[in-house]
């Protein structure tokens, strides 16, 4: 499972689109 992987993806995908 990549669950992690894929939150930590989400998130600096997010923070760099919310930057």
């Amino acid at each position: 499972m990549q669950l992690k992987g894929m939150l930590s993806k989400q998130i600096n995908f997010k923070k760099h689109y919310l930057s």
